[in-house]
């Protein structure tokens, strides 16, 4: 096994501690959510739109790195090891505490830089060079957005707007990795 394959291997068992995590809150907050309804829906839609995202960086990370290996040192490696503990954190604390978006706009910041960092390893990866520039992009867009939400008083576990802005940033997710995907 390459030194390479080490890496995602590690990523892999990373996320794999993370999505466990996920899961476990996932079955403490559905028995809430069922009975009485309307006052544990909006933590619960939170926590799904952070755990879809979180899925969604994951394969999207590990089909593009298993397209454009690690290479020039391990400042990609680094920044995926970042980001897992953002999402780590975001997951843990969508129920509990509203700051969950900091750590959700800086998953999504470094999922930017890791792109950057495709780039600068792969200088010509072929049809994925928009791809990852539009990655970049998006993923900055959507960071600008949470955090201005949070900044002028939306609390993304009760307030509609911000529940519908999360909701819409976890199906871009999706849509970029299946966009991803879909250039193979």
């Amino acid at each position: 096994m390459e030194t390479d394959e080490y890496l995602n291997v590690f990523i892999d068992f990373f996320y794999a501690a993370i999505f466990a995590v996920g899961l476990d809150k996932a079955f403490e907050i559905v028995p809430n959510v069922l009975w009485p309804p309307h006052e544990k829906a909006g933590p619960f839609i939170a926590f799904s739109a952070v755990f879809a995202l979180v899925i969604g960086d994951w394969i999207g990370g590990r089909d593009i790195t298993h397209k454009f290996p690690y290479r020039k040192g391990r400042i990609r490696f680094s920044v995926d090891v970042a980001d897992a503990i953002c999402a780590f954190g975001a997951l843990r604390l969508a129920l509990a505490d509203p700051i969950f978006i900091w750590f959700l706009a800086g998953c999504f910041v470094l999922s930017a830089a890791w792109a950057l960092c495709v780039l600068y390893e792969h200088p010509n990866p072929d049809k994925y060079k928009g791809h990852l520039i539009a990655v970049t992009g998006t993923d900055l867009l959507a960071a600008i957005l949470l955090i201005g939400g949070y900044l002028f008083g939306y609390n993304f576990q009760t307030t509609g707007p911000a529940l519908a802005l999360l909701a819409g940033v976890a199906v871009w997710k999706v849509v970029t990795v299946a966009l991803g995907n879909w250039l193979q």
